[in-house]
């Protein structure tokens, strides 16, 4: 049940973020939320015994920051302001594993099974009918090209970020890139604030970005990870598929926003292209970690039992074998 909460959160904080670039510049919106879910983090982190990062492991995870926080919250943001909340919750989920793999198979020379080759095809053909069903709309076009490009983002997050997480523990890593990229998100920010009627911003901009910080980003993720610890990798990553369906129902039902017959079946072969794309296995062995999980979802595995015991300090648990299999 709390990882359906999760995605539930997870869903929302695309219309949230909708919301938010309606009032104030993109820039300042991502800001807010990921240096203010960043600190929250910061301040909770102590608490959950995990050890504090070695200088050149800040500077990693800094790095990872740059193009998972930095870079993905960028393309977003950017893209709110052009198209649909709705079709940002409906591309980046899908479309950022099948990007992963893509890639990860080129730079490995590895042969697809046929399974993922048929959920790439699936997964590819339904972004161009959601692409064609878009009603006659130059910036909505461009906008959902912007999400695709965030989606890349965080397909690089993932490929760096792996062999990071197999030593590092996750919540840290999360925490200290989620400063990073709140830290340059808020400095990029800084030639448009004073664009910002800060006096005329209501209590609803507030609220909605308090909710932004506190749920999605400082809640939402330390919940994942326990539902990962108890579940396992794959089968936490599994839930992901929820999003979109969240996401879509929300910006639809809050933001009154439309979306295409086409759109929906195009989101329809995106979701069972990326399901198949993910359901890839290896004979004898546990199903392997999405795109999603590995990057910044799975549990860390390290060479250290320390920094096993203090991941199952932190869920009240040990962690299981499946957990660390997966990631």
């Amino acid at each position: 049940m709390r990882l359906v909460l999760v995605m539930v959160a997870w869903g929302s904080a695309f219309a949230g973020s909708k919301a938010g670039v309606d009032a104030v510049a993109p820039q300042v919106a991502a800001a807010i939320r990921f240096l203010g879910g960043g600190l929250v983090l910061l301040a909770v982190l102590p608490f959950t015994g995990q050890a504090a990062l070695r200088p050149r492991d800040v500077a990693v995870t800094g790095g990872l920051g740059l193009v998972g926080v930095f870079g993905y919250n960028t393309a977003l943001f950017a893209g709110l302001t052009l198209a649909p909340a709705a079709d940002a919750s409906v591309l980046i989920p899908t479309m950022s594993p099948v990007c992963t793999t893509v890639v990860m198979a080129i730079v490995s020379r590895s042969r697809l099974r046929s399974r993922t080759v048929v959920g790439l095809v699936c997964a590819v053909a339904g972004a161009g009918v959601f692409l064609l069903g878009i009603p006659d709309s130059s910036t909505r076009l461009l906008g959902d090209l912007v999400y695709v490009a965030g989606a890349v983002c965080w397909s690089v997050y993932t490929m760096c970020g792996a062999p990071v997480l197999r030593r590092l523990p996750t919540l840290t890593v999360t925490t200290y890139a989620t400063v990073a990229g709140g830290l340059v998100l808020a400095v990029s920010a800084l030639p448009v604030v004073g664009d910002v009627d800060w006096a005329g911003l209501t209590t609803g901009f507030w609220l909605d970005q308090a909710y932004l910080v506190l749920v999605p980003t400082a809640l939402a993720y330390p919940l994942f990870y326990q539902g990962v610890q108890r579940l396992g990798a794959a089968r936490a990553a599994s839930m992901m598929f929820l999003v979109p369906v969240f996401g879509v129902t929300l910006s639809v039902t809050l933001l009154h926003e439309r979306i295409t017959v086409v759109q929906v079946l195009g989101s329809g072969l995106l979701l069972a292209g990326a399901w198949l794309v993910q359901r890839q296995t290896r004979k004898g062995q546990p199903k392997a970690a999405s795109a999603i999980e590995v990057a910044s979802l799975a549990p860390a595995t390290t060479d250290s039992q320390q920094n096993t015991s203090h991941e199952a300090t932190a869920s009240g648990s040990p962690v299981p074998k499946a957990a660390a299999a997966d990631a």
